[in-house]
């Protein structure tokens, strides 16, 4: 496949992407929720461990100027909190709160349920199918660089849109 046709498969798949997957995720989510901030969560969640601003922009692929942003909505949410390190003072770790638990068990019950709803109606062979695409696009996204990286991504725009 060259890469005028690998270009328009991404393209032809970005909206149902968009319309059966990202878009029914975020309604899920409460108002004020970005995936962004319920990933963040995750991350924070999956380490079990408070972690510093440089440890979670690096987790989340973001800067730190946005990581700065997400935590700063996950204070107000009082989903965050930012703790002192004892071993050095200028590093800053970032904690869940019990309120964080507790919101991310009741979404993660709501989101098994609407999965559970969506994959039933799917046949065994799209499932497995489905199923084979996500780990292929799991790997392949670990090994993609990425030409526009957060940081970089106002320069990247502007050398695109010169040529």
């Amino acid at each position: 496949m060259n890469n005028e046709e690998l270009q328009a498969l991404v393209l032809r798949t970005m909206p149902k992407w968009q319309h059966r997957l990202s878009k029914p995720f975020k309604a899920l989510l409460h108002e004020g929720i970005s995936p962004a901030v319920y990933h963040c969560m995750n991350v924070l969640a999956d380490r079990g461990e408070p972690m510093s601003m440089g440890e979670l922009s690096t987790a989340m692929h973001m800067t730190k100027q946005q990581m700065t942003k997400t935590v700063n909505r996950l204070t107000e949410l009082e989903f965050a909190s930012r703790i002192t390190d004892d071993a050095d003072r200028r590093v800053i770790r970032i904690s869940l709160t019990d309120k964080a638990r507790d919101y991310m068990r009741t979404f993660k019950a709501q989101q098994t349920e609407y999965y559970d709803r969506l994959f039933s109606t799917m046949e065994e062979s799209d499932r497995l199918d489905f199923a084979d695409a996500l780990l292929t696009l799991d790997r392949v996204f670990e090994k993609m660089p990425c030409l526009c990286t957060e940081k970089e991504e106002n320069e990247c725009s502007k050398d695109f849109h010169k040529a």
